[in-house]
């Protein structure tokens, strides 16, 4: 009798197995949930296996999803600095700091929120920005506040990047800011808690009687009108106005808050922001812009509305930083800007401006001399003028 080899299994059975596995897969792990017999404790972590799941699922989304060709924008001085004090009101309860563990409470969550020292040595810095502007799901990890302002996020990989770098007493200056977090009393302490740079410390980011802005990207407030700052502070309580920065520290403010600092800072005389020399050029041209606006681009006289005698609830523009001013004017061409009857006037008139003329107008209106309380200008108060 010849013999004869077992013939293989078609194409088709050998999918009808793999299509049964996957079904009885499937309805294992209905099964696993449906039962409960999955132990969720996050006192009881995960078996190894499930860990290694889920550590690599993350890692290569992460990696997938993550625009590494994206170009970070130029650094703006005292970037640094604005994304530490966001890291120490947002971040640093869960992640801990250089030299301090994480909080106890962080602790016992699972996943365990990470160390963030070498977290630039992990991922890159497209990484680090998507990890922050999107969260990550089931970890703990939120995504930024505003889902409109990922230019944010930049601020916060900047820091990240200067971290590894930091001693316990270099972070705790930096994160501070301006503010001045001198040591508690006993008292004090049973009263407020220990001195730390919260997330509603304005301090940290905004201008004082001594220091300007911690970064040009930041707004001088000193000396602005009051109705300006109370509408910009309910806009971003309410979140009509975007930014993962202020959101959060707005909706924590009640209204009689928001108006004692509208009158603190409407009162406030501060330093103006410190930049480079203007280009001449740029000054020029958007000082006509600003006086006389464009006709053929149907855009406005800039000092129409911002200039002496403009209404009280739009802000005074002369002497804020040129990268600031043109942040927003960029916001307003983008769209993120434009919830209320201001912004969308401003959103119409920043949409018909060209590149060139936001950086002039930007230019000429941090060349001059910076607004002072009550109207005029710094330079005016210095000169004796009243």
């Amino acid at each position: 009798m010849r013999f004869r080899p077992p013939r293989p299994d078609s194409p088709k059975r050998v999918l009808g197995y793999l299509a049964g596995l996957v079904l009885f897969g499937i309805v294992g792990a209905i099964a696993l949930a449906y039962t409960g017999l999955y132990n969720i404790a996050a006192d009881h972590g995960h078996p190894p296996p499930v860990y290694w799941f889920l550590e690599v699922g993350m890692t290569r989304s992460i990696e997938l999803h993550a625009d590494n060709d994206e170009v970070p924008p130029p650094a703006a001085p005292g970037l640094a600095r604005l994304g530490a004090g966001h890291f120490a009101g947002g971040c640093e309860y869960c992640h801990g700091k250089p030299g301090v563990p994480p909080d106890p409470i962080s602790r016992r969550m699972l996943p365990m929120p990470p160390k963030l020292e070498r977290a630039s040595d992990h991922w890159t810095q497209g990484e680090l920005a998507w990890i922050l502007d999107h969260g990550i799901q089931a970890s703990g990890m939120p995504a930024w506040p505003s889902q409109v302002r990922a230019d944010e996020v930049w601020a916060v990989v900047a820091f990240l990047e200067e971290l590894p770098n930091l001693s316990t007493a270099e972070y705790e200056r930096m994160v501070a800011g301006n503010a001045r977090l001198g040591a508690r009393s006993a008292d004090e302490i049973t009263d407020w808690g220990e001195a730390e740079a919260s997330l509603t410390g304005c301090a940290r980011c905004h201008d004082t009687p001594d220091a300007p802005p911690v970064s040009t990207l930041v707004p001088r407030l000193g000396g602005q009108s009051r109705d300006y700052l109370l509408a910009a502070l309910k806009q971003y309580h309410l979140g009509d106005r975007e930014s993962g920065f202020m959101m959060p520290v707005a909706a924590a403010l009640d209204a009689a808050q928001r108006s004692r600092l509208a009158d603190y800072y409407a009162a406030l005389e501060t330093p103006p922001h410190e930049q480079a020399p203007p280009d001449e050029g740029a000054v020029a041209r958007g000082e006509q812009l600003a006086l006389f606006g464009d006709k053929d681009g149907m855009i406005p006289s800039c000092r129409s509305c911002h200039g002496e005698g403009a209404r009280a609830d739009y802000p005074k523009l002369d002497g804020q930083s040129a990268d600031y001013l043109a942040q927003q004017l960029r916001l307003w061409q983008d769209g993120v800007h434009g919830r209320s009857e201001a912004g969308r006037i401003m959103a119409t008139i920043a949409q018909r401006m060209s590149a060139e003329q936001v950086k002039d107008s930007a230019a000429y209106y941090a060349s001059r001399p910076a607004f002072a309380p009550g109207g005029g200008t710094r330079q005016a108060r210095a000169d004796g003028a009243p």
